[in-house]
């Protein structure tokens, strides 16, 4: 229902969201991670970002298609300029399905250019001294915390 909505300084935020999109200058987007990836969206075209929280509920239900056309329906971005980050998250190792695998291949399914998708192809769970884990630490954790924004210019 936010979709599309730009949040400012002083603003309360948004509680329980999936995605945050900006193309306001000075304006960083944040959210806070443990087995979910960060995905980071960079249109440097049109100067739009994106900060996508993508788990396994939200990625089968289609967060990354739902990211991307809101991206292009508010501010006319195209998928093939697009630059994405998988962050870190738990992997096929420690979990029953391959997270940044189809998060990967939902980002190729809407458009996106091969190249353009960095995969960090770090497991969360796995690195016990690197990152947070819920599910490697029964639910008992802290969280990471991801970050990005538009530099103003002038």
């Amino acid at each position: 229902q936010d979709a599309g909505k730009e949040w400012g300084p002083g603003a309360p935020g948004i509680a329980h969201t999936d995605g945050l999109i900006t193309a306001t200058p000075g304006l960083v987007l944040s959210g806070f991670f443990a087995d979910c990836s960060p995905v980071f969206l960079v249109d440097p075209v049109r100067r739009v970002v994106g900060l996508i929280h993508a788990g396994k509920r939200g990625t089968l239900e289609g967060i990354i298609p739902v990211a991307i056309r809101t991206m292009a329906g508010a501010f006319g971005v195209c998928p093939e300029d697009v630059i994405a980050g998988v962050g870190p998250c738990i992997g096929p190792c420690c979990y029953d399905m391959d997270l940044p695998g189809t998060i990967r291949n939902e980002l190729l399914a809407v458009g996106l250019t091969p190249s353009h998708i960095l995969m960090s192809g770090l497991c969360t769970s796995c690195s016990k001294g690197d990152f947070f884990s819920y599910r490697r630490d029964l639910g008992t954790t802290g969280r990471m915390g991801a970050y990005i924004g538009i530099i103003s210019q002038g």
